[in-house]
């Protein structure tokens, strides 16, 4: 099966929270289920339709445990680029905005530049850009004003989701680690050291 890229606030909040449920049931059953990692890279240069016929894709096959853990932590690491891109960009809108976010673009700088250990001003922070950046579609309005998922601080949630985690079981969290991208170790390991 092939999952499409989740889009929208609500829908990450949705699914986030439905990931991480899921874990923490530790249903016997997770550990028979293996999916697709990430891509085994098949060569150099361009893929033509005849090339990928002689030698389709081949993935690496993970416990559903350890891809759940690895879109989690992509998840943090999509709340820290945000927060990060923000100060990138130089418009108008942002300009008088700035008042508002500074000081909580200053706590993510400081997280990623000093000794990676968050504090809940910056966990807030980072969850108040992710929460900007929600899409007014109106579908999404309809089903989020009546759903408390949508009230879910998911930097927070996160933060909470793996500080359990780890203290229920920090040796399947290390297992499943190292089976993980060095940018989605960092990112759980900052939530971690907090």
């Amino acid at each position: 099966m092939i999952v499409g890229e989740i889009q929208g606030a609500y829908q990450i909040k949705v699914t986030t929270s439905a990931l991480a449920l899921l874990l923490t049931s530790r249903h016997n059953e997770l550990a028979n289920i293996h999916v697709q990692g990430y891509l085994i890279k098949s060569g150099e240069g361009i893929t033509t339709r005849s090339k990928a016929k002689s030698a389709p894709d081949q993935w690496v096959m993970l416990p559903l445990s350890t891809k759940i853990v690895a879109l989690l932590a992509d998840a943090l690491t999509e709340i820290q680029e945000q927060v990060l891109a923000a100060d990138d960009e130089d418009s108008d809108w942002e300009e008088v905005q700035a008042d508002g976010i500074e000081n909580d673009k200053e706590f993510l700088y400081s997280v990623s530049t000093s000794s990676g250990k968050a504090t809940n001003e910056q966990l807030e922070a980072m969850a108040k850009v992710f929460n900007e950046d929600q899409d007014d579609h109106y579908e999404d309005d309809l089903l989020s004003i009546a759903d408390p998922l949508n009230q879910i601080n998911l930097a927070n949630y996160l933060l909470d989701f793996f500080v359990s985690f780890s203290q229920s079981d920090r040796q399947l969290l290390d297992h499943i680690c190292k089976s993980l991208s060095q940018s989605q170790r960092n990112a759980i390991q900052m939530v971690l050291k907090r």
